[in-house]
């Protein structure tokens, strides 16, 4: 089976987490073809802009547990970003993202007065 992973310029790095996280015997049966950006003359490593990973059906299963996983950290990762910059801003720009983190992004957040 075949999957195509497409993250824009985050492609490299989801098709490293999931190969970081496949147990060796699982990454010596995958294949993963990549599809690199053409950089014209450019001094820069290539970007990988899609990768096609082969691999038996419970394998490609796994993958797209992983996929799900490394989506939901980097929402999570965007959230408390976007939090930090809040409270940077002022206490009540803070208090504002954070309640719409708690509503929208499903995130639970504690915070304490550190006064």
């Amino acid at each position: 089976m075949q999957l195509e992973i497409k993250a824009g310029q985050d492609t490299e790095s989801l098709v490293a987490f999931i190969t970081d996280q496949l147990p060796d015997q699982a990454l010596d049966s995958v294949d993963v073809k990549r599809e690199l950006e053409d950089a014209e003359g450019l001094a820069t490593e290539p970007v990988t802009i899609a990768a096609i990973i082969t691999a038996s059906g419970a394998i490609v299963a796994t993958v797209a547990t992983l996929v799900a996983k490394w989506l939901e950290g980097q929402r999570q990762a965007k959230t408390i970003d976007l939090l930090i910059r809040g409270y940077k801003e002022s206490p009540k720009a803070g208090d504002a993202v954070l309640a719409l983190a708690k509503t929208h992004a499903g995130v639970r957040v504690t915070s304490a007065d550190l006064k």
